[in-house]
């Protein structure tokens, strides 16, 4: 997901920039991709705000609006990113392109993303490609109808997922300033889309329908979706046992690719390999794998935990160490929103073997967990504040608690750390590290304890009011969220817990 986000991001961006780059900004153009890519943040952060500076005096509007994304993107102080957020809204809307305003929405949904703070970025995305479609830009709607589903598949909301996609097509079909080839192909990547959620849904038949009806007009697909249709296919035969159909599609289209696409195709090489026998060319992919998410600064990876699981399997000494800290990174850190591609190599026997194995480490993981120190994002500041300046907002953290301010809606990750004194970096850290969880599942846990609590002493609550009511009125944005916080916290949904709740009271 996440490089999702960041290569769209770099493709929005590149959308900005003039076909005929200024020389005034070369200078400034040639160092921030130096240092981007040696990840020195702090004098990447310097030289944007030169070429931002440099743009103002030039009254370079465009150039302004390019150089604000990339420096809210980068930018670490969350008292600033309000700050820079309304300029660049500002200063977008004054330049009255509305193109322009649906991809700085993109770029905020990104940061939000980034940050763990989901909700904003469904409803930034959400802006992005409602005003892409009034635009008549549906590729660029397209793209953020898709990062949206990749957010709320997460919590398994497949039919929200197809009505989102069913509308779009809906537009593009009645769009009657679009030539019948572009729409054509444009429902055709929606009916891509649909396949694939299918899939993700475990409704094989559905999804095998779609696919035999897309590959008869396999020749409309330009070369970034046929990538995406063949990582699909390959996807498909495997769940279908079509082990070797699947292996040779991989193998013969894997350059078309795109990074993320890349890993979980080498990921269903790796389960194809493994069902064939070859159990060390299995393992071998896997490894190539963590060698791309290293370089990668370890991302978001929806079968990141799979893959360490079995890499910690069969690994020993330092190596198996390793794989434990990130295993562990994984399986607590926020960034795993999502189940592996291919879910039925999860057996429940495997998950209870796990918990035994997890236990037992939990004392060893805690002193490797980030001992590594390869994830940029992750360990960059380690030597820059020590724990004790990190985590030094404790009490005052337990004093919000104790108000009760995680009852409010507009709570994120941004605001409590601007109430704390701290930044999204340091806070998220502790979170992860600290409470074994994501801000968001924190957030989720008080609210719903909440409600336990007067629920123990007035189980009357629940009968005066409606789910929604009760939802709103714990701080939750949408019914979905509520259950799953819920479910997540008791092991039960409301109705379950609630039953259970009234026949303890009448026994």
């Amino acid at each position: 997901m996440r490089i999702l986000f960041n290569t769209c991001l770099l493709c929005i961006t590149t959308s900005l920039i003039p076909r005929v780059v200024h020389a005034q900004y070369e200078n400034f153009i040639t160092k921030e991709k130096i240092l981007e890519q040696t990840n020195q943040i702090d004098s990447l952060n310097r030289i944007l705000r030169l070429h931002h500076n440099e743009a103002i005096s030039r009254k370079d509007t465009l150039e302004q609006i390019k150089v604000l994304k990339w420096i809210y993107w980068f930018n670490e102080n969350n008292s600033e990113l309000v700050s820079i957020e309304n300029n660049l809204l500002s200063i977008t809307k004054a330049y009255g392109d509305e193109n322009l305003m649906s991809e700085v929405y993109y770029a905020f949904a990104s940061k939000n993303f980034e940050n763990g703070e989901f909700e904003p970025a469904l409803s930034h995305l959400r802006s992005s490609y409602t005003i892409a479609i009034d635009l008549d830009q549906f590729s660029q709607a397209l793209e953020a109808i898709r990062a949206y589903n990749s957010l709320i598949l997460a919590s398994s909301n497949f039919e929200q997922a197809l009505n989102e996609l069913n509308y779009f097509k809906k537009i593009v079909i009645s769009d009657k300033s679009l030539l019948e080839e572009e729409k054509a192909k444009l429902a055709l990547e929606v009916e891509l889309e649909k396949a694939i959620i299918f899939l993700n849904s475990n409704q094989i038949d559905s999804s095998a329908i779609l696919f035999n009806t897309i590959l008869k007009k396999e020749a409309l697909l330009n070369k970034n979706t046929l990538g995406r249709f063949k990582l699909f296919e390959s996807t498909l035969n495997y769940r279908l046992d079509y082990f070797l159909k699947s292996r040779d599609t991989i193998l013969k289209y894997l350059n078309l690719f795109s990074p993320s696409q890349k890993k979980d195709g080498l990921y269903t090489l790796s389960l194809i390999e493994d069902k064939l026998g070859n159990k060390e060319k299995s393992i071998s992919l896997l490894s190539t794998i963590d060698s791309i998410l290293e370089k990668e600064g370890y991302p978001f990876y929806g079968n990141a935990v799979s893959t360490y699981r079995k890499l910690v399997s069969v690994s020993k000494d330092s190596t198996r160490e390793k794989y434990l800290g990130l295993l562990y990174y994984y399986e607590n850190s926020n960034l795993s929103i999502n189940e592996d591609l291919v879910s039925k190599e999860v057996s429940t026997k495997r998950h209870l073997l796990w918990l035994v194995i997890v236990i037992f480490i939990l004392a060893i993981v805690f002193v490797f967990r980030f001992s590594q120190k390869k994830n940029k994002k992750e360990y960059s500041n380690k030597n820059s504040e020590s724990s004790s300046i990190e985590f030094k907002f404790v009490n005052d953290l337990k004093r919000w608690e104790d108000k009760r301010e995680y009852l409010s809606p507009e709570i994120t990750l941004s605001s409590l750390a601007a109430s704390l004194g701290s930044n999204t970096s340091y806070l998220s850290k502790y979170f992860n590290q600290e409470l074994g969880i994501s801000f968001s599942t924190y957030l989720g846990k008080m609210r719903i304890n909440h409600l336990l609590t007067i629920l123990k002493t007035n189980p009357e609550f629940v009968s005066k009011k409606s789910s929604i009511q009760i939802a709103e009125s714990l701080g939750f944005k949408s019914i979905d969220a509520y259950t799953r916080a819920f479910k997540l916290t008791t092991g039960k949904t409301p109705s379950q817990y609630i039953k259970s709740l009234l026949n303890s009271d009448s026994n």
